[in-house]
C-alpha cells in the first residue's frame, strides 16, 4: 500500500528443512545467513539490501531500522511455533513517497521548529 514493500528473509539454517523441490534454484543469498525466494518478491527492494553489504546490514539489525538513498526499512524477527527464529520480515517504503514515514517526520520536524521560533519571536516582542 502506498509504495510500501516487504520481503521475507529466510534464515539459512532453516533452508535444510525445506524439500529439495521447494528450494532448488529458488533461493538467493542476500547477506550474512539470510536467503530470499527470488521468484516471489520484486528484486528492486531486496537488491538494495544486497548492495549495502554485510556491515550496513549488521548496523540495520542493531538499530532496528535503516535508510539508504531509496528506502526506509525496518524488520520483525519471525519465529516458528516452537520459538525457533526462522527469518526476518523486512518492511520498507520509498523515501520519495510524499505520504511516507520519512517525509511525514521531516514535515513534522519543520513544523515544530517553525512553531517554536514563532513563540520565541512573540515572547521577545511582548518583552519590549
Amino acid at each position: 500500500n502506498n509504495n510500501s514493500e516487504y520481503v521475507f528473509l529466510l534464515d539459512q539454517k532453516m533452508l535444510e528443512k525445506l524439500s529439495l523441490r521447494a528450494k532448488s534454484g529458488r533461493y538467493k543469498d542476500v547477506v550474512a545467513e539470510y536467503k530470499v525466494e527470488q521468484s516471489v518478491y520484486g528484486s528492486k527492494f531486496y537488491s538494495k539490501i544486497i548492495e549495502a553489504g554485510k556491515d550496513k546490514f549488521k548496523k540495520f539489525i542493531d538499530n532496528g531500522y535503516g535508510m539508504d538513498d531509496t528506502y526506509y526499512r525496518t524488520y520483525l524477527k519471525t519465529t516458528d511455533i516452537n520459538g525457533a527464529e526462522i527469518g526476518l520480515i523486512v518492511i520498507g517504503e520509498e523515501i520519495e513517497n510524499s505520504g511516507g514515514f520519512v517525509n511525514i517526520a521531516d514535515n513534522m520536524t519543520k513544523t515544530v521548529t517553525m512553531v517554536a521560533l514563532g513563540l520565541i519571536i512573540s515572547i521577545l516582542l511582548f518583552m519590549f
